[in-house]
């Protein structure tokens, strides 16, 4: 009995630790399934780990530190934060993201605002090239109405502008200007012009003059030669040997004609500039102009396209001339301005009967309308203003077929022989 119970207790102890020893194995097995796991986690956190997770961190323990940031270091956070697909971590860094965005934009409104001021600026300088576009047009479409030839005397023909005539810069070249003889009778009206004119051409031809004669034309007056001859000398001797041949006998006298100064307008003079201290600005701001400020005289002001600038016209001296053409290429500093010089050729013409060489103030003629050329009164209206009328070529015998112009305009033959008259009797270089 005793020993079926000491059996019964070994078994029952035995039975116990195998439990415990099971126990303890689980228990084991489960400590060992934990720490796989806190090893997989461990090494997915490694994986995951990033230094601009760290950087994310760092600002959001310390959000202070944003603004050593530059742009694109926020700009860099940012982009890194968008590709966060851990929401907790998009909810953690949220308010940090908030302040990023905010650092971002204080540190791009300056900017932003420079820049809007660059544009009104820019935008600002483009509406004033483009109002110099259109003047500059305009003065275009001048520009390409002229001849851009070599010399400043060419005779106009009569299918030649006005423009054609006169050049926007005067020309650089002397060898073909003109030069005038005018022979007179020595008593007034005693010989009749055309008696003169046969007597000097016979003169010529019998002297052999070789002085480079364009032609010879004869008026009420006077008989008047052209030349081109550039040698001063051979343009006195036929002077001299139409005074002196016999076939004179001291009935007429040959002469030249004292020629006019060149006059010259300079282009979009500003209006607020002192129109009396002009000519000292030119020779102030112009070393080609020093001691030329007695050659310089302002004769009036025009209106320009621009209504801030006006052109201004002067007189000058050949000498004057020459070097705003030669050597400073027609271009003039005047003050906080540099200008466009062009030559100008001033026809005295009323305004009033549109007749040449008397002024308006002075005119004892009868108004005439410049448009349809019928008298012109206070009431006055054109019968047909489509149709034009110059009143210069209805009364002329030579033009009276071809009047459909103004009688100012370049399409006028008669305005144009006076422009043609004026050239040749200007004198635009220094003689030999």
């Amino acid at each position: 009995m005793v020993k079926r119970k000491n059996k019964t207790a070994r078994l029952k102890t035995r039975s116990d630790s195998i439990s415990n020893t099971t126990t303890l194995i689980n228990n084991i097995s489960d400590s060992g399934s934990d720490i796989e796991e806190i090893e997989v986690v461990a090494r997915k956190t490694a994986r995951k780990s990033d230094p601009m997770e760290d950087m994310l961190q760092q600002y959001h323990s310390n959000p202070g530190d944003l603004a050593n940031l530059t742009v694109g270091q926020c700009i860099d956070l940012l982009v890194f934060a968008s590709k966060i697909e851990d929401r907790k971590l998009t909810q953690k860094y949220s308010s940090l993201l908030e302040s990023i965005s905010a650092n971002l934009r204080k540190m791009t409104e300056p900017i932003q605002n420079q820049n809007a001021q660059n544009l009104g600026k820019i935008f600002s300088e483009l509406t004033n090239i483009n109002n110099n576009i259109v003047n500059l047009k305009q003065e275009v479409e001048k520009i390409n109405s002229r001849i851009n030839t070599t010399t400043i005397t060419q005779t106009a023909t009569s299918n030649k502008t006005y423009a054609q005539i006169i050049q926007t810069q005067a020309p650089r070249q002397k060898t073909q200007d003109y030069k005038t003889i005018i022979i007179k009778s020595t008593i007034p009206n005693q010989v009749q012009p055309k008696i003169i004119e046969s007597k000097i051409k016979k003169i010529i031809s019998d002297t052999k003059s070789n002085a480079k004669i364009t032609k010879i034309t004869t008026n009420k007056s006077a008989v008047v030669i052209h030349s081109v001859e550039n040698n001063q000398e051979n343009f006195d001797k036929l002077i001299k040997n139409l005074n002196e041949h016999s076939s004179n006998g001291n009935q007429f006298k040959a002469f030249t004609p004292k020629k006019l100064d060149p006059t010259i307008v300079i282009k979009n003079v500003s209006i607020d500039n002192n129109i009396t201290t002009i000519i000292p600005q030119l020779i102030n701001n112009n070393p080609q102009l020093q001691n030329q400020d007695k050659n310089i005289k302002f004769l009036f002001k025009m209106k320009s396209f621009n209504p801030k600038n006006m052109n201004l016209v002067f007189r000058v001296s050949p000498e004057t001339f020459r070097i705003i053409n030669d050597q400073m290429n027609n271009l003039v500093f005047i003050d906080f301005q540099r200008c466009q010089v062009e030559h100008k050729v001033l026809v005295r013409q009323c305004q009033k009967c549109f007749l040449f060489n008397h002024k308006t103030a002075d005119c004892k003629n009868s108004p005439v309308c410049k448009h349809c050329s019928s008298p012109k009164d206070t009431n006055h209206k054109c019968a047909n203003e489509q149709q034009k009328c110059c009143s210069n070529c209805k009364n002329s015998k030579l033009h009276k077929n071809d009047t459909n112009h103004h009688p100012n305009s370049d399409q006028c033959p008669i305005y144009r022989t006076q422009i043609t008259r004026l050239i040749e009797r200007t004198q635009y270089f220094p003689p030999n």
